[in-house]
């Protein structure tokens, strides 16, 4: 199965935003220009997710709804799981989510970076906003992947 890990696009700081909670920053008019690229990028690979899993955070929700329609997806599921810094339990949720068919996961760093790090026996590999991973996983028991690619939607 394939496994795409995408994080959120550029988003907008507590004040510009005018929210009192870090889950309530909205992208950025940047970083809704820079997802768009990625999940063009993305699609190029020929990448269409069965489902998208995303943390329930304003930012990565607006990542996934534009990944989704660029990339041809109609579920979207919030993972509470992908706002935690447990590798563990993240990696278990996704899987349970995917149930062995192709999947995106929208999340935050430093998580996705430690995900896919894990899965690759890499040593921290380190998201930009918009970044992505594209990763063969060959069995889901085993935990382990191979890096396909590696990018941004920022590099526009």
């Amino acid at each position: 199965m394939k496994m795409v890990f995408l994080r959120h696009g550029h988003a907008q700081d507590i004040f510009t935003a005018k929210v009192s909670q870090d889950s309530a920053r909205p992208l950025s008019d940047m970083g809704k220009k820079e997802v768009f690229l990625a999940a063009v990028k993305i699609k190029r690979f020929g990448f269409k997710p069965h489902i998208i899993v995303s943390s329930p955070y304003l930012r990565a929700m607006t990542t996934a709804k534009i990944a989704a329609d660029t990339l041809g997806c109609k579920i979207i599921k919030e993972c509470e799981e992908l706002t935690d810094s447990d590798i563990e339990k993240a990696l278990n949720a996704i899987f349970n989510f995917g149930e062995g068919k192709d999947i995106l996961a929208v999340g935050h760093q430093p998580l996705i970076g430690l995900i896919v790090s894990f899965l690759c026996d890499k040593e921290n590999i380190a998201f930009p906003t918009s970044g992505f991973a594209i990763l063969n996983i060959s069995d889901k028991n085993d935990k382990k992947g191979e890096l396909l690619a590696f990018g941004s939607g920022g590099d526009y």
